[in-house]
């Protein structure tokens, strides 16, 4: 489900009441700002420019979008698809995902894997050291804070990206949910 714009947690109206699910994903904004955004949205132009003839030839086309302003009116070649807060967000990627991380302790037995992709290389390592050491401490008995953190790279040409994975369930917990699930 997609979830709208909201200044409350990510995850609310996303997931209904009771409602279990096998796994969460997000895809964040990048930028920290619309100036971060138009910056390297103009290099990438520059860059593509300067292969034009060879865009042609390989019968590439660049789309011309609306993008830029907070209503979305003022006109750029856009290399990048998304609407203004799909592309930016104050603090960026991390402050994004980390968000979607503390956020999602709410919801540990009610979602089997959460997962973000994280585009920037630079900040896969302190991402991923936060899903580790940054979760709150249980008293309540259960494993406390995140038990397992899968990376899944993947890339086509020159962009790399990765998918970062956490779970709060332990092994033997996600054995039981795929087992509820009927998965074999």
């Amino acid at each position: 489900r997609h979830q709208g714009n909201s200044n409350r947690s990510i995850f609310d109206g996303v997931l209904r009441v009771g409602e279990n699910i096998d796994f969460a994903m997000c895809n964040p904004p990048i930028y920290p700002s619309m100036e971060a955004y138009q910056a390297e949205n103009a290099r990438k132009v520059r860059g593509l420019s300067k292969n034009k003839h060879l865009n042609r030839k390989r019968g590439k086309v660049m789309r011309h979008t609306q993008v830029g302003s907070p209503s979305n009116t003022t006109a750029s070649l856009n290399n990048f698809g998304g609407t203004d807060c799909e592309l930016w967000c104050d603090g960026g990627e991390i402050a994004f995902v980390k968000r979607i991380m503390t956020e999602s302790e709410r919801y540990r037995d009610r979602c089997m894997w959460f997962s973000s992709l994280v585009s920037r290389k630079d900040s896969l390592a302190a991402l991923e050291s936060f899903v580790k050491f940054g979760q709150k401490n249980r008293n309540d008995g259960r494993s406390q804070g995140v038990q397992a953190v899968q990376r899944v790279s993947m890339g086509a040409g020159k962009k790399n990206s990765t998918i970062l994975m956490w779970s709060f369930l332990d092994e033997g917990e996600r054995r039981d949910w795929a087992r509820m699930r009927n998965w074999g």
